[in-house]
């Protein structure tokens, strides 16, 4: 913070000075929803929420099952799948609400496909008189074919 005096003429006869502070700042100041969050790809993710893992992967006709282990204190799952790792190619995400559902079947995929499986959880911040998702990170892959 820099600091800036200004002398009257008042003030030099009395042999006061008066003494006045200048706020400027010197970079950018980052607001963020939760301490640990980061913005990526348009989202906030915090990477100290915890993570939901996938338990159990079943293949349907045209169609996958996909089990996970239900976490407490968070508000919904996040879902994801597609045919390539880095998940660009024929990516679905599938959002879920509530907190104590632990399956759900992604439906309408394509027949005899590799896919590949990840899930995050999500809380609801208030930010910004907004109200905003922050996202844990994702779950570790997991891969199933479809019949």
């Amino acid at each position: 913070m820099s600091q800036t005096f200004k002398i009257t003429s008042a003030y030099v006869a009395s042999s006061k000075v008066e003494r006045k502070a200048s706020t400027s700042w010197c970079g950018s100041l980052e607001i963020k929803p939760t301490k640990n969050a980061k913005k990526v790809s348009g989202n906030w993710v915090d990477s100290k929420y915890k993570k939901a893992s996938i338990s159990k992967l079943s293949k349907g006709k045209k169609a996958i099952t996909v089990r996970w282990k239900k976490v407490s204190t968070i508000k919904g799952y996040q879902i994801q799948l597609a045919t390539d790792k880095k998940f660009k190619k024929n990516k679905k995400t599938v959002t879920i609400s509530k907190q104590k559902t632990t399956k759900t079947t992604v439906k309408k995929l394509k027949a005899k496909k590799k896919y590949y499986v990840r899930i995050r959880t999500y809380k609801n911040v208030k930010y910004q008189g907004k109200t905003i998702k922050v996202y844990s990170s994702w779950s570790k892959v997991k891969t199933v074919k479809t019949k």
